[in-house]
């Protein structure tokens, strides 16, 4: 591979990168913004409808659930009546699309995009790290490590822009 060859290569990963890291950033943020949102509706629902840990779990007796994601310790009925207020009041104030199954939350489905994204990321620095998902994906450590690591070596680029958000 001659030198020209080689220097379009690195341009090519490099423009891939840019653009994985961008959407990994994208991504974070709208993640991160529908969590706040979300968790902010529970919390007034919770607030609302008095809702405990079912006795099954062997907690505190008559200990209060004030967080969403604390939810999966209810039982079936109550955390049914919280999670059927939730998703209307999600798409009443416009946080949950129209189209999206009433089984799912927004925030979720974000910050399953987000780790969709940062895979992206890693498999787009496959060619040149020689780092695979699957050498990472076993150590937690390691994976926030690649991608910070990724992350930060983009950004530090002088040709990198930051993307913009609306």
């Amino acid at each position: 591979m001659n030198t020209q060859t080689l220097n379009k290569e690195v341009q090519k990963i490099k423009e891939e990168l840019i653009v994985a890291v961008n959407i990994v950033l994208v991504r974070q943020t709208h993640a991160e913004l529908l969590r706040e949102k979300v968790d902010a509706v529970y919390r007034e629902i919770l607030a609302e409808i008095p809702t405990y840990v079912d006795p099954k779990f062997k907690r505190e007796p008559n200990t209060r659930i004030l967080e969403n994601k604390d939810l999966w310790l209810a039982g079936e009925e109550a955390w049914t009546k919280v999670y059927a207020e939730g998703n209307k009041r999600l798409l009443e104030q416009g946080i949950k699309p129209a189209d999206m199954d009433s089984e799912f939350c927004p925030a979720l489905v974000a910050e399953h995009e987000f780790s969709k994204a940062k895979h992206l990321l890693i498999e787009t620095a496959s060619p040149a790290t020689q780092i695979t998902l699957d050498m990472v994906s076993g150590s937690l450590e390691s994976y926030r490590k690649l991608i910070d690591l990724l992350i930060g070596l983009i950004i530090s680029l002088p040709e990198y822009k930051q993307p913009v958000l609306k």
